[in-house]
């Protein structure tokens, strides 16, 4: 399965929006898929069966869902064997050819999910200017393209995902690459960009893995944006014009010819919050972030380290404000360092945080480090492990339960699991984590020495994943205490001590 959030509380939704609704199944009631949406009324589910189909598809303005068999029991596996491939050699056509297009004010209703979408060429705009090889949304579309992988599609502009002209999509759980041209190109648009995995994608001048221009404010969080080549600028991000808020992301092995290896901001402000940036290369300067033409990014909980030639450069007008990061060669601004943050396996491209708690050899000085303003909720070896202070880099500063994408494909929890809550002993709050293998009830409450109920912390249905939960005990005395994870016919306790 996908390792991400996978959206199922969107995908309940929709169901119940569409319950009514017809459900229109490909190939058995009409053979491609471009006929399903065709004879599809807003509203409608296209259910589309294993297989490849070769062909370009257009919604066309209909707001309907568009799904493979993923929709019935979330094994990803669907999504590697539903195939719509744009390959212009077997559909016998000579013009470039956009895999999947929105171009009529779709909106948020209109979706696309669990398909791998390939071979896509871009439409031509201008002669030897093609757009979307993948994906084309253009002309004020808001779809929602959700637990799709966008790979070998080609464009001299977005060649996995364009967005032009006022697209605001949701693009959630995809894994995006290796595709030529920008991963994800960007004009004055608004998308959420979460739990991604962007990945090898290139282009010949400008953002390799996602180019935002032209007051793309997107939100860019929790992907992991690794080897993409951005031509002269920007291998990872390049920001022009643009001010997006970019959190929680790695970004590692990216590269460009001139400037910003990881991001390059031109004339932009973007937010950069709790990212690891390691490992990117410019070969001109800027190798971690790059900045020109007055850019003032606001850089915070970030770690910049073994990018080459230098971490930061602002000698074309850039002036970032840095603060509570960790950066090679050391940076001005209040809470910056220069330490090995201490990786837990770089090499093998897992930039966690070391701690001994998580059976490491040694903690990371960046644990408890960033910015005491931002909160830090999600307390585990697979997140931050700040008590006391956010974490710097891209597991700091986590306040909600969605796990990004990690390398694909990986599986949800095989069982029911409670693990020991963190810290333990603890003063005066503490975090609990559970596994859940499917969608299930579940109660986690609180029990005193003498077996007596006093809390409960969750007690609701919760989807399939890993799920993390705080206690804050300053009105209870020291003393040991139990906790119990109830799910379904399971049922798991554990001991902690609160000692104040």
């Amino acid at each position: 399965m996908l390792r991400s959030s996978l959206i199922i509380s969107v995908i309940i939704i929709f169901i119940t929006s569409f319950a009514s609704a017809t459900v229109i199944n490909i190939p058995s009631d009409y053979e491609s898929i471009q006929d399903g949406i065709n004879a599809a009324s807003p509203g409608d589910t296209v259910l589309v069966a294993e297989g490849t189909y070769y062909e370009r598809i257009n919604f066309y303005g209909k707001n309907i869902f568009l799904t493979s068999e993923f929709i019935n029991d979330e094994d990803s596996s669907h999504i590697y064997n539903t195939i719509i491939d744009a390959d212009t050699s077997v559909l016998g056509i000579a013009d470039t050819a956009t895999a999947v297009t929105f171009e009529n004010a779709e909106n948020s209703n209109c979706v696309l999910q669990g398909f791998t979408i390939t071979n896509g060429i871009g439409t031509a705009f201008q002669p030897h200017y093609r757009l979307g090889g993948g994906i084309n949304c253009s002309f004020f579309t808001s779809p929602t393209i959700i637990n799709n992988i966008i790979i070998n599609n080609s464009a001299g502009v977005g060649g996995g995902i364009c967005c032009l002209v006022n697209c605001n999509p949701v693009i959630r759980g995809n894994i995006i690459g290796p595709n030529e041209g920008q991963g994800i190109y960007l004009s004055g648009s608004a998308p959420i960009i979460e739990n991604n995995v962007i990945e090898g994608n290139g282009a010949s001048s400008y953002g390799g893995g996602i180019f935002c221009n032209g007051a793309s404010d997107a939100t860019i969080s929790r992907n992991i944006i690794r080897s993409n080549d951005g031509g002269l600028w920007g291998g990872g991000i390049l920001c022009v014009a643009s001010n997006p808020l970019i959190t929680n992301n790695v970004f590692y092995r990216n590269q460009a010819y001139d400037w910003g290896g990881g991001i390059c901001c031109d004339a932009s402000s973007p937010t950069i919050v709790n990212n690891t940036i390691s490992s990117n290369v410019a070969f001109s300067s800027g190798g971690g972030l790059f900045c020109l033409n007055g850019a003032a990014p606001t850089v915070i909980n970030t770690i910049f380290w073994n990018d080459g030639p230098d971490e930061i450069d602002t000698r074309s007008g850039g002036m970032p404000a840095v603060s509570y990061s960790n950066i090679l060669g050391g940076w001005q601004g209040e809470g910056n360092m220069n330490i090995d943050p201490l990786f837990r396996d770089p090499e093998n491209n897992d930039f966690h945080l070391m701690a001994t708690y998580c059976g490491d050899t040694d903690d990371s000085p960046c644990i408890d480090m960033g910015d005491p303003s931002i909160d830090e909720d999600l307390i585990s070896c697979d997140w931050g492990l700040g008590t006391e202070h956010s974490d710097m880099g891209a597991y700091g500063g986590a306040t909600d339960t969605t796990t990004a994408v990690d390398e694909p494909p990986s599986a949800l929890p095989a069982s029911v699991a409670l693990y020991q809550n963190y810290p333990n002993p603890f003063n005066a709050s503490t975090n609990f984590a559970f596994d859940l293998p499917r969608g299930n009830y579940t109660e986690l409450s609180i029990y005193n020495l003498m077996g007596r109920k006093i809390t409960t912390l969750v007690d609701n249905y919760f989807q399939a994943g890993t799920h993390r939960v705080s206690w804050d005990a300053s009105d209870f005395a020291s003393g040991v205490y139990f906790y119990k994870l109830s799910a379904g016919d399971e049922t798991f306790t554990k001991r902690m001590i609160l000692l104040k």
